[in-house]
């Protein structure tokens, strides 16, 4: 499992919920493309409940990391500054 990296150290971070019946991997992209409309850069992490968090799930140039501050069915979607280190 990942070090969890605090809120804090995001330069922005989109919180996105879908609790469609699409695949854990489409929901994770689908927010990362809003998350590269909205602030004109891709996400590097993104944070999903630990309960539906799948250590098998890859996505390329992604970490994605379970965390039980976030609810089910949401995604925190982020970018990491350089200087941190997940």
């Amino acid at each position: 499992m990942q070090t969890a990296v605090t809120v804090q150290e995001f330069d922005m971070l989109l919180m996105w919920f879908d609790n469609s019946k699409k695949a854990q991997a489409d929901k994770i992209k689908d927010a990362c493309v809003r998350y590269e409309a909205k602030f004109e850069e891709s996400a590097t992490l993104v944070y999903v409940n630990m309960d539906q968090y799948d250590e098998s799930l890859v996505i390329a140039g992604l970490d994605i990391v379970g965390a039980r501050n976030v609810l089910k069915h949401h995604f925190q979607v982020g970018r990491l500054d350089k200087k941190y280190k997940v």
